[in-house]
């Protein structure tokens, strides 16, 4: 459904992949091996995580309880790991792997969108 919205037409492939947890993860994992096979020269993946309707948001605050991690440890922790991520995008240890985008627009020429968009 989302390559429709995103307008690709209906004679593209398309895949939902309907995980609780780790859904754009696994869309990523299958675009890679059908490359990897042959089976695809090139492939569009992503995904968006909902973990408001799944236990797993519970077994998260057993296990932080069991374990002792403070909400403020868990914080500390997302921020360090954001700051991580954001300083290696900044010094380009991602460019290489991410593609230009090219998105047709109603009107006029595509609109192409690249890493440091």
């Amino acid at each position: 459904m989302t390559g429709l919205l995103a307008g690709l037409p209906t004679s593209v492939p398309g895949v939902t992949v309907n995980r609780l947890c780790a859904t754009g993860l696994e869309a990523v994992n299958q675009a890679a091996r059908a490359i990897a096979l042959g089976d695809a020269s090139i492939a569009l993946a992503g995904g968006v995580e909902s973990m408001a309707t799944i236990p797993l948001g519970e077994s998260a605050e057993l296990i932080a309880d069991k374990h002792k991690i403070s909400r403020e440890k868990q914080d500390e922790f997302a921020l360090h790991s954001y700051q991580k991520a954001a300083a290696a995008r900044a010094a380009g240890l991602f460019d290489s792997e991410i593609a230009p985008v090219s998105i047709p627009q109603r009107r006029g020429a595509p609109v192409v969108v690249v890493a440091a968009d």
